[in-house]
């Protein structure tokens, strides 16, 4: 009779298992495909099935009455995945742990695009699984007349255990064998350092070592980046060998030192790709404006500058343009995980002007309250102030409003000053509420909904930067000023069946007006790291140690920018300056 029930019970507790393992299982499979990632037999499946044995291992040793709590780690996994399915859509990469942890990270934008990034991939994956799941083990509740005995609870324990170790045996010998056929002599202690810390993007740790794998360097990284750096003497050398020839090449100040006394107003503008600057539909022009300014006196710009942001989005593209620096590649954003630093910066290099940040969301996005103090700027406005002014941005859209605000702000500055403007309104996925649509561009045959929206969302900055440029002039400001237009990241926006391909990489601008120079389009392709010490050069900036990591893109000769050593390495030499504090 003992050995009856012992049997029915290890029968009921296999059952319970295997269907949790089966619903995790099948998530895993969901999210490869979700991300466009073909399942491969023996790699894939081979690695699911040994990473769902081993997570839902703990099932065996549970009491029947807590055996529901199998559930938990489908359903985070399912909550997770989905997650991490949609920001793939925004970034064409999987979601950073890190980045979940960030409370500041999950605001409103984030949720308002939840139902444009949401797929039907994602609904099968999370619900459809963990609903089955749900459903059998509430009907199995009352089965199990007896706990299974611990010898019977250990081997189904060890028995999960075994399962993983062999999958991931199995994956290093196939491991191996590639390795042998590309003729790389390697042995097995580098094929498993390759295996768990040798991959840089997720998605490859996700495609070549399941999830497992995945969390694992994932949270390595994470940790990892949170330690603080001690350099070396060889370290320190390097850097302030790199720092000098930055400012020996790229000082090219002494043809603007007319514009040492300007104010200067540098404008981040949301999203805006080069290419839609100047494109017209039926003759009508969706950037009416920056299409005039592109061609007036003293106008430098470029419109083949590819950014260099990494998980701090827009957050990255202010942290280079206003310190020169280049954001940590893994680890999380940059401006939460470092946005106390003491960093160089355009509000430190222009003073003793008065500096001013103005943002149209709440200044704890991303950090903000942080970081503006350690860019050097004298005082934030954001959300609040907007609020207190009696601005509505629901009515009047996001960029108006934070136009309308800074123009406040600046009118009441001593000159000369420095102001910065972040706008938001083109921000994915393009639906803000207070954008004034032009029926032109409603009438746009052959674009799919979110190109639609995006036009009208740059057809409306385009107009509300028309506005303020316009209120400059009319107050005196503009003639006494620098005015820089420049994209924070770009933003593929074209989608196919309702899919934007996050993976496409478009150049973005940066437009510097009223420079008192010729008008300059500088047609090369340059980095973003390149605006902060063109900045620096065109408002005049002389004496400064430091010009940033980028080329000047106004230096006399045609050189491409950024010449002398590769991006990586530059990007390598930043995370050094970011992690070791290295300028406090």
């Amino acid at each position: 009779m003992k050995l009856l029930i012992s049997s029915k019970s290890f029968k009921d507790t296999f059952i319970d298992y295997s269907a949790s393992a089966m619903a995790l299982w099948s998530i895993l499979c969901v999210f490869t495909l979700s991300i466009g990632d073909s399942l491969r037999l023996f790699y894939n499946v081979l690695y699911f099935i040994g990473d769902s044995a081993l997570l839902l291992a703990p099932v065996w040793l549970l009491p029947r009455r807590l055996r529901w709590l199998s559930v938990v780690p489908v359903w985070l996994t399912a909550v997770y995945l989905t997650a991490s399915s949609m920001y793939f859509r925004y970034w064409g990469d999987l979601l950073p742990l890190s980045s979940v942890f960030e409370p500041d990270n999950w605001n409103s934008f984030v949720f308002g695009s939840i139902s444009h990034l949401l797929a039907w991939s994602d609904v099968v994956m999370c619900i459809l699984p963990l609903g089955l799941l749900v459903f059998l083990l509430w009907r199995r509740r009352k089965y199990a007349p007896a706990n299974l005995s611990w010898k019977w609870r250990s081997a189904g324990f060890a028995a999960s255990v075994f399962i993983w170790v062999m999958a991931e045996i199995c994956s290093i010998y196939h491991l191996h064998g590639y390795l042998v056929s590309k003729q790389w002599n390697s042995s097995l202690n580098d094929i498993i350092e390759f295996k768990f810390w040798g991959m840089s993007e997720l998605k490859n740790c996700w495609k070549e070592g399941g999830y497992l794998h995945f969390l694992t360097i994932d949270m390595r990284s994470m940790f990892d980046v949170r330690k603080p750096v001690s350099l070396s003497d060889s370290d320190k050398c390097v850097i302030n060998q790199f720092i000098r020839s930055r400012k020996d090449f790229g000082d090219n100040s002494h043809s603007y030192l007319h514009n040492k006394d300007k104010n200067l107003i540098l404008i981040i503008v949301e999203s805006l790709n080069s290419e839609v600057v100047g494109r017209k539909y039926h003759g009508m022009g969706v950037t009416a404006t920056l299409d005039s300014l592109l061609v007036l006196d003293g106008t430098v710009s470029c419109l083949r500058i590819y950014d260099q942001v990494m998980m701090g989005c827009s957050s990255d593209g202010q942290l280079i343009y206003n310190t020169g620096l280049l954001p940590l590649s893994k680890g999380g954003c940059t401006a939460q995980r470092n946005g106390n630093n003491s960093f160089p910066s355009l509000a430190k290099s222009l003073r003793p002007r008065p500096s001013i940040e103005c943002i149209v969301e709440d200044g704890r996005v991303w950090n903000h309250k942080e970081t503006t103090l350690a860019y050097g700027y004298d005082a934030l406005y954001d959300a609040g102030e907007i609020r207190r002014l009696g601005i509505d941005p629901i009515e009047v859209g996001g960029d108006r409003a934070v136009f309308e605000m800074a123009l406040q702000k600046i009118d009441s500055l001593p000159e000369p000053f420095f102001a910065q403007v972040v706008t938001l309104s083109m921000h994915f996925p393009f639906q803000d509420p207070g954008i004034d649509r032009l029926a032109w561009i409603d009438r746009i045959t052959g674009i799919s909904p979110s190109e639609r929206n995006y036009l009208q969302s740059v057809a409306y900055f385009d107009r509300q930067l028309g506005w303020f440029l316009g209120m400059l002039k009319s107050k005196g400001i503009y003639d006494r000023s620098v005015i820089v237009i420049a994209s924070d990241h770009d933003r593929p926006y074209k989608s196919v069946d309702g899919i934007i391909d996050s993976t496409e990489s478009l150049p973005i601008a940066f437009i510097a007006l009223n420079t008192g120079g010729a008008t300059r389009l500088i047609d090369k392709d340059a980095w973003q790291m390149d605006v902060y010490p063109t900045i620096l050069d065109i408002m005049g900036v002389t004496g400064t140690d430091y010009r940033g990591l980028g080329t000047s893109l106004v230096t006399p000769d045609d050189s491409l920018p950024g010449t002398g050593m590769p991006v990586e390495e530059i990007a390598g030499i930043s995370e050094k300056i970011i992690r070791s504090d290295f300028f406090r």
